[in-house]
């Protein structure tokens, strides 16, 4: 294992070959330091990749997407780019009206007016943002027990199938919210937004 950070000269990601990178909080490393003369972090990291034949290499850039022209948003591409990506979406079926949704923080309401940490952990819920229906804890869970990886261009037929090609494309690209994370039930969120 060899941990390079995006500080420091660009020798120090030099003369090193991997087949895996693995890139955690992307937007830092986005844009070429004032002291390089190379090009970016991640170009020089896919450089130490080059050892190794494009189908045996393997990376992976985790970040949170705050800015569109930094990483990993800008990984994403558009509709009018040439496929870059996968554009995926991760959906769930909604228990109220059968609509494959991904909940984001705009649909996470509740919290805001609650005047106290414990009010916010009560009144908190997430909402279907095609029906508009409340969405208890229980149906969070189980909605996310029948996920699918939505890819762009593809749909979900009435039995559940996903259905078109895949993009023709090697980066997969996807995101994720709170509501797919069911490692922290959503009153805990309230209370740490609140």
């Amino acid at each position: 294992i060899k941990i390079m950070t995006r500080g420091g000269q660009d020798t120090a990601k030099a003369g090193f070959t991997t087949r895996f990178v693995n890139i955690t909080e992307a937007a830092g490393i986005s844009h070429a330091s004032e002291a390089s003369e190379e090009a970016d972090t991640l170009r020089q990291l896919k450089a130490r990749q080059r050892g190794f034949r494009r189908e045996r290499r393997r990376m992976i850039i985790e970040g949170t997407l705050t800015i569109a022209s930094e990483l990993p948003w800008r990984l994403k591409g558009n509709d009018e780019d040439k496929p870059i990506s996968t554009m995926s979406r991760l959906v769930t079926p909604c228990p109220h009206c059968g609509g494959w949704i991904s909940p984001e923080r705009c649909d996470f309401t509740g919290w805001q007016e609650a005047g106290s940490e414990l009010e916010a952990a009560e009144t908190a819920s997430f909402y279907c943002p095609l029906c508009g229906e409340q969405l208890t804890e229980e149906e969070r869970v189980a909605s996310n027990a029948d996920i699918r990886l939505l890819h762009a261009g593809q749909s979900i037929g009435d039995n559940g199938d996903v259905i078109g090609a895949a993009p023709r494309t090697t980066t997969l690209w996807f995101h994720w919210s709170q509501w797919h994370n069911l490692l922290t039930p959503a009153e805990d969120v309230a209370v740490d937004e609140w």
